[in-house]
């Protein structure tokens, strides 16, 4: 049994990062062998094909300026009856994944508690 920091040190990450080798190696390994992973197709050789006029692709516009409207409205409303005094001056919409919104929403909890 030894006592140096040193060595326990070098002895646990040498294990971590075999493990993590290992795990490496098999991960690999399965996806070699996985039954469930589409096969590609060999590459046929390219024959040449008629050159065909573009089709006339239709594109559709879709309106969501009327769903935002409802949204605001209803988000207006909901301020109006909590009857909170304050001064709401911009509402948009915030894209993204919902991790993206969980760390904003975090970042301005937190921003709130600090002040």
């Amino acid at each position: 049994m030894t006592t140096n920091p040193l060595l326990i040190l070098i002895i646990n990450m040498t294990v971590v990062f075999f493990v993590l080798f290992v795990l490496e190696l098999l991960t690999r390994g399965i996806y070699y062998i996985d039954p469930t992973r589409k096969k590609t197709a060999p590459a046929a050789p390219a024959a040449p094909a008629a050159v065909e006029a573009p089709a006339a692709v239709a594109v559709e516009t879709v309106e969501e300026s009327g769903d935002d409207l409802a949204v605001v409205a209803v988000i207006a409303a909901a301020l109006a009856a909590m009857g909170e005094s304050g001064h709401v001056s911009v509402i948009r919409r915030i894209d993204g994944t919902s991790w993206t919104q969980m760390g904003r929403m975090d970042a301005v909890n937190v921003r709130a508690q600090m002040y």
